[in-house]
């Protein structure tokens, strides 16, 4: 049996990360979504953070949660705001509201979460934007 690769070990890093930090963050992840976090936060980081990550460096570890932490948010704000729309209008143009929040994301997210690993509450509880 041969060792991972470089590339493998930080895979197995992030996707660890990724369940934990959805865990913590109230993001729910169906399980064919979770590679799709880890592919999206790896495209991030650098070549550098990335052999870092699979050495656990911790610049790089760092590095590596911060990017699920964002991936994350913008999974979260992309759910809240397509509920919120949905609440005001059945028939609400969820792609639209997709291609917004992906565009902007910050615009979506809570200045909290800019600066912190903050707990989303449930989408469905959100309150309505003022």
């Amino acid at each position: 049996m041969s060792k991972p690769s470089i590339y493998e070990l930080a895979v197995e890093t992030m996707t660890a990360t990724v369940r934990s930090l959805a865990d913590v963050k109230n993001v729910p992840l169906a399980s064919d979504r979770f590679d799709q976090v880890v592919v999206s936060a790896m495209d991030t980081l650098s070549l550098t953070d990335i052999y870092g990550l699979a050495k656990a460096h911790r610049g790089s570890v760092l590095a590596a949660s911060a990017a699920v932490n964002r991936c994350l948010d913008i999974i979260a704000a992309t759910r809240t705001a397509i509920t919120r729309a949905t609440r005001e209008d059945e028939n609400a143009d969820i792609d639209a509201i997709v291609a917004r929040v992906q565009e902007s994301p910050d615009r979506f997210i809570p200045p909290e979460a800019r600066t912190d690993i903050y707990r989303w509450p449930d989408a469905a509880q959100s309150s309505p934007e003022t």
